[in-house]
């Protein structure tokens, strides 16, 4: 039975180290397309948690977009004695910071679109649970459709054509009155 205990407990002990490592970990969430997505956990969740997460999310735009996200806690904040995750921060290529809304599904969403290429997003949190924290990274990409430089030409002529009109009513006025 003792040595059944100290199994027991040396698997506990073992769990704990090994769930430590995870407060800084790189994340690669891949390529995401316009209209995709993606999804990851992160977080501390082991025996003796350090109260930090630092976790950095790597993926890749494959065409222009507008990216938004969320940080959910929903699962984990249910037993907050035993995990709870709280204060989080986001940074978009280590100098963007993006702002978070509150509550158990925190969600962002960065105002400009980003061209197609490699970037890095830094979850930054707080762990106050037994056993640490966890949470869910959902991100989305949106397709950046550019106004076509034909529209403008458009608009501008149909604005000359509007000026136009207006020129020739008046002249046709200015005439009938004299």
């Amino acid at each position: 039975m003792k040595h059944l205990l100290s199994l027991a407990a040396g698997l506990i002990l073992a769990i704990g180290v090994a769930g430590t490592s995870a407060s800084a970990d790189t994340i690669p969430l891949g390529n995401i397309s316009p209209g995709g997505s993606a999804s990851d956990n992160g977080g501390e969740v082991g025996l003796h948690p350090t109260g930090v997460i630092n976790d950095t999310f790597t993926f890749t735009l494959t065409a222009a977009s507008f990216i938004s996200g969320n940080i959910d806690t929903t699962f984990t904040n249910q037993v907050p004695a035993l995990f709870f995750a709280d204060n989080f921060t986001a940074m978009l290529n280590g100098t963007i910071p993006l702002t978070l809304s509150g509550g158990s599904v925190s969600t962002f969403s960065y105002g400009g679109a980003l061209a197609a290429g490699n970037y890095t997003l830094v979850i930054t949190g707080t762990d106050s649970g037994a056993f640490g924290g966890a949470y869910t990274l959902n991100l989305s990409a949106v397709a950046a459709t550019p106004i076509p430089a034909a529209l403008v030409l458009f608009l501008t002529a149909l604005g000359g054509l509007g000026a136009a009109t207006w020129r020739r009513r008046s002249m046709g006025e200015a005439s009938a009155t004299a």
